[in-house]
Parts: structure tokens; sequence; C-alpha cells
């Protein structure tokens, strides 16, 4: 008999979402689709700026502890000091946290899921939402340019996707239902029934 576990892996490719509105959309189409999760423990890739940043803050305004996963240091912090400052005073303070992380390289998302098992016990939602893109003309545009775009937009968001369910697996993510990925605006359809076991 299968052994299943419940959580929700999701990827959000927004390279032509840049207002403020469809940001909010944005978070209310991934809330929605999550409203059956308790959503304590998130991690938002790219949530340092742009369309993640706004992501960040509706999941934290929910009530969701929110880690900021970037590899802008600087951009990452103030993402998360505005979050927490918007906790001071409240019984579950400094909910949004930060991990600098190069999503391509396995090791390091590896070590970034760990820790997070290891401080929260569990993981419920992943919200796959950094990307990388060459702003350069076909012309222009160099080898290492279409790797950084590979590296971050394909094998980054397999990565973070395998560890995330490794850790929702592992730590029986509340409940016995199995949800699929849910993929917005493009990108790769992924289901977590094949990963159950």
């Amino acid at each position: 008999m299968q052994q299943r576990f419940e959580g929700k892996v999701v990827l959000v490719t927004g390279k032509h979402l840049k207002a403020r509105a469809s940001v909010r959309c944005v978070a209310y189409l991934l809330l929605s689709s999550c409203k059956s999760f308790p959503l304590n423990i998130t991690i938002i890739t790219g949530g340092g700026a742009g369309i993640g940043t706004g992501i960040c803050e509706r999941f934290h305004a929910e009530g969701a502890k929110v880690w900021i996963v970037d590899t802008n240091r600087e951009a990452a912090e103030a993402a998360a000091a505005a979050l927490n400052q918007l906790d001071n005073g409240k019984e579950h303070a400094r909910r949004a946290v930060t991990a600098i992380v190069d999503i391509s390289q396995e090791t390091a998302v590896s070590a970034l899921l760990d820790q997070i098992e290891v401080t929260d016990g569990r993981l419920d939602v992943l919200v796959n939402n950094a990307a990388r893109f060459v702003l350069k003309s076909a012309e222009m545009a160099e080898e290492r340019d279409w790797d950084n775009v590979l590296a971050s937009n394909v094998k980054g968001y397999g990565l973070v996707s395998k560890h995330a369910i490794r850790v929702m697996k592992a730590t029986k993510t509340r409940g016995s239902s199995t949800e699929a990925c849910k993929c917005l605006r493009g990108g790769v359809s992924l289901s977590t029934d094949q990963f159950a076991s």
C-alpha cells in the first residue's frame, strides 16, 4: 500500500508579469491552489525582488513562515526585514527568514532543505519563482547567458522540487492526500503522485 504525503510544489514563470496588480493576482492564484493546506512553512525561491517579494508578502499576511531563497543577500534580507517589522509584538515574530542559495547547485539546495527539516520539522509549500532571463538580442547573447537561464529555470526548478518533495515525504506533511504541482503561465507540470512511496 502506498504511503502518501501532503504538500504543494508550485512553479511560477513570471517574465511578463511586471505590474503590481499582476503580482497580487499570482499570489492569489497560489493561495487558492493551496487553500486546503495549513500554510505554515513555505519556501519562495527568488523571493528577494519583484514578483517573488509580492508572493512573500501575501503568504506572510496569511500567517505563513516564509523562507526567502535568493542569491542576492541584500535584497533578500531587506525583504525579510520588512516582513518581520510587521510582526513586531506578535506572538509568532520573525516569520520571514533568508537563505542565500544558488538553486542550480544540488549540494546547496539539499543542505537548505535539511536545515528547514531540522529547524521547522516539515515543509508545507514550495513556490518555485526564481528565474533568469537573457536581456540581450539573439545576436548578442553568449553561450554562458543561455547556460545561466537553463541552470536556474530548468535545473534549479528540478533540484529544489526534488529535495522539497523529499522533506515533505520524510515528515509526512500533515495528511494523506497527494496534490499535483501547479504551473502558472507555462512551464513543466510535475505530479507529486510519481514520488509517493
